[in-house]
């Protein structure tokens, strides 16, 4: 927020928690705050944290539907980071706490023009409840420029998602960020596309496979990541573990390439078991000192690996990386050799 031009105002963030994005967000801006939290408990550690910090923001233990607290300021950034309460795994639209579009009609008469919306959602919200939030967005208060920004920490999985509405969503619709282990990001942003197929090509000996980071897919740049490279076309396009197929591996570094190699084996997944043994017994043959299992497999299978893998683990200098191609008529494990991927020694 520090380097996008706000407009004059304050920034109430409606379901402030601990208070450290709002205070991170008032620091960044020099703007004062307003944290509102239901729960007694959390708005006096809030509170604490507010004190602690210096900076002037308020904060109010009641309903962050409620305006009627704030009377002659006008909103300039408008914050929600809801209650997230979990279901089978996933984050439902319906149970966010408080509900999205009671916060988005509450609000909307307090919003200074050109105002700018932070809205950070669950990770798991599907393509229909982001829509459904844009939709909100539109009916209650007009036309905004939207971007969704997926963020990941390289896990195969989405760690964070936000939308921006107004000033922070800058010109394009979707942002993937990459956080490095030095706390540097990565960053990469487009407009969504079509997905562009899974390539029908039998893979061989010598292949170079990819694992590309989980945020490509899910924001829909396909094209805009792999344009940068030299590829023969995604082998899996969706899900955590979005796998390409390169005609040359890239030559510079680039983080939303997780992982990959050139192929040294090829095995069919089932029988599990079998394949495993075949692809340890490839590990010994090929000289690697250590493999990371990269595939959907039953968690007892995973450890059952590691555990074989570690008791026969050599001296040699090679590393290597397990991944499955799940979707083929016949699901295969690949060995991949890293050492032969350049930037990923």
């Amino acid at each position: 927020m520090a380097s996008v031009n706000l407009s004059d105002g304050i920034i109430v963030d409606v379901a402030c928690g601990g208070g450290t994005p709002l205070i991170e967000a008032c620091r960044a801006t020099g703007k004062r705050g307003i944290g509102i939290e239901l729960g007694s408990e959390r708005a006096a550690i809030a509170q604490k944290e507010v004190n602690a910090s210096g900076l002037p923001i308020e904060v109010i233990c009641g309903d962050g539907t409620d305006v009627s607290n704030i009377t002659d300021d006008k909103v300039a950034v408008l914050m929600y980071d809801p209650e997230r309460p979990m279901t089978g795994g996933s984050s439902h639209f319906e149970g966010l706490q408080p509900p999205i579009e009671k916060v988005i009609m509450a609000w909307g008469t307090q919003l200074i023009e050109g105002a700018a919306l932070l809205f950070d959602l669950p990770p798991r919200f599907s393509e229909e409840d982001q829509q459904r939030v844009e939709d909100l967005i539109e009916t209650h208060l007009g036309s905004w420029p939207i971007c969704w920004s997926l963020l990941s920490r390289g896990s195969s999985r989405i760690d964070r998602l936000m939308l921006h509405a107004g000033p922070t969503a800058g010109i394009h619709n979707r942002r993937c960020i990459r956080l490095l282990p030095d706390g540097k990001v990565a960053e990469l942003v487009g407009e969504v596309e079509e997905g562009p197929g899974e390539v029908e090509q039998k893979i061989a000996i010598g292949d170079v496979i990819g694992l590309v980071d989980a945020t490509i897919p899910a924001a829909k740049l396909w094209n805009s990541w792999s344009s940068k490279h030299r590829v023969n076309g995604w082998l899996v396009q969706r899900g955590r573990r979005p796998t390409i197929l390169f005609k040359q591996w890239p030559t510079t570094e680039d983080h939303f390439l997780i992982d990959g190699g050139v192929v040294i084996d090829i095995q069919p997944k089932e029988p599990l078991e079998q394949a495993i043994e075949s692809l340890l017994a490839s590990c010994q043959r090929h000289n690697i000192a250590g493999a990371l299992l990269r595939a959907s497999v039953p968690p007892d299978s995973h450890s059952w690996f590691q555990r074989m893998l570690d008791t026969t683990r050599l001296e040699g200098n090679r590393e290597a990386v397990i991944i499955d191609l799940p979707h083929l008529q016949k699901p295969q494990l690949l060995l991949l050799d890293r050492r032969r991927s350049a930037t990923l020694d």
